[in-house]
């Protein structure tokens, strides 16, 4: 994708439904999606990082083992994401930002006003 449609497809708020919508509903939009994706491979990362915990300290479980299978995953982890590339490091980068941005906001949304209110739509103007 060409660097004026990434950033057209960034051009415009939008909120929490649709990331978790966007491979529904939203016909390819780049932003959803992007967000979607970075919460996947966050996700997938979540769920290594626990189950290496889960191994660490077994008498069961060869350490030499342990640190192949961990370097095949980091290996398999690259192939989702190559970030060597300039553009695709700095739009993953951008991607980052914006979902911290938009958690900062609910939090501090949240804070603002902890017993009503909607929570979970971001910013700009309380959107993504």
């Amino acid at each position: 994708m060409d660097q004026d449609t990434w950033n057209r497809g960034w051009s415009y708020d939008f909120g929490a439904g649709d990331v978790t919508g966007s491979q529904d509903q939203n016909g390819g939009a780049v932003a959803p999606q992007s967000c979607a994706g970075f919460f996947e491979l966050w996700g997938y990362a979540a769920r290594l990082k626990e189950f290496f915990a889960s191994l660490e300290g077994r008498s069961s479980v060869n350490l030499s083992d342990l640190f192949k299978l961990r370097d095949r995953a980091r290996e398999i982890q690259s192939w989702m994401l190559n970030l060597r590339s300039r553009q695709i490091s700095s739009r993953f980068d951008a991607v980052r930002q914006k979902v911290n941005e938009g958690i900062d906001s609910d939090v501090t949304h949240h804070e603002a006003d902890p017993g009503g209110g909607q929570v979970g739509t971001g910013i700009h103007g309380q959107r993504f």
